[in-house]
């Protein structure tokens, strides 16, 4: 039997098909959360520009339950919730923002993504959330992670804990530019973080990389006013955004998308003093 279609061309409803549909919240495929901005790795070509930051900055936890309920009135379900950084374990409070993702949203798939350095030195509490919510560590592999991959796994495995290990990290890509003039272009052609979510100061956007530049502005020397990065974003405090609006502005380019080039380079993984040119391609 063939189907009537619900959504025209122009991304509105055919109301004579589908009244009901709009009243129904859409999931969510994917949200990245930011826990701790700070790394115990100074990875040069971070993507998250983690090495830049100088003390430790970890979110309220009240902020994250204030989002988490804005998410909760747009969507149904999440499908897959990953608390990241930076390095998440460096925040104390780690286990809370585990509970509170978990209480909101009983179906998402929950990982703590961490280069896993610090997993032998996790604490009960830590522990007993990620069991409790079954919670699962995925696990990027540094050089350095490997030296210590057997204490990891053993750690895990006597806590059973859930993790997976990455493929060996050796290089990073760059693929930030100082402003390309088609983002247009840019989102459709190489984009490569269109798929990653991420919920900041309670707002989402369509890839990490759109407010952790303009929070590094200044260091890099590029121009993004506060209008621009406001329109970059959608506020989850405003009442008339829904969630069937947020799933179709994601799939759309943003005018900061110019700062991602439509080519890509790489840098062999290293760490050390921080260069625009770990990030920036000529």
């Amino acid at each position: 039997m063939a189907q009537l279609p619900l959504i025209k061309d122009d991304g509105t409803w055919y109301e004579e098909y589908a009244p009901q549909v709009q009243n129904v919240r859409p999931t969510l495929s994917y949200i990245e959360y930011q826990v701790a901005d700070e790394c115990n790795l100074k990875c040069c070509g971070c993507m998250h520009f983690s090495n830049l930051v100088k003390t430790a900055n970890h979110p309220d936890i009240s902020d994250f339950i204030t989002s988490l309920k804005h998410l909760s009135e747009r969507f149904q379900s999440i499908k897959m919730i990953r608390l990241m950084g930076g390095e998440p374990l460096l925040n104390s409070k780690l286990d809370l923002f585990v509970r509170v993702a978990r209480e909101f949203f009983p179906l998402a798939e929950i990982r703590i993504v961490t280069n896993g350095l610090l997993i032998p030195k996790s604490d009960d509490a830590l522990v007993d959330a990620m069991k409790d919510t079954q919670t699962s560590f995925d696990i990027s592999q540094y050089p350095p992670t490997r030296k210590i991959a057997s204490d990891i796994v053993k750690f895990c495995d006597n806590k059973q804990i859930r993790y997976e290990i990455g493929n060996p990290i050796t290089h990073f890509l760059k693929r930030a530019s100082f402003g390309e003039r088609d983002f247009h272009r840019v989102f459709k052609e190489s984009c490569l973080s269109n798929a990653c979510t991420f919920l900041r100061n309670d707002t989402l956007y369509v890839c990490p990389h759109i407010p952790m530049l303009y929070e590094a502005k200044e260091h890099f020397n590029i121009d993004i006013t506060p209008s621009e990065m406001f329109n970059n974003g959608m506020n989850l405090s405003d009442k008339n955004l829904n969630g069937w609006d947020i799933v179709k502005r994601l799939q759309e380019p943003f005018s900061l998308c110019r700062f991602c080039s439509l080519t890509t380079g790489e840098i062999e993984w290293k760490i050390g003093k921080a260069k625009i040119e770990d990030w920036f391609i000529a």
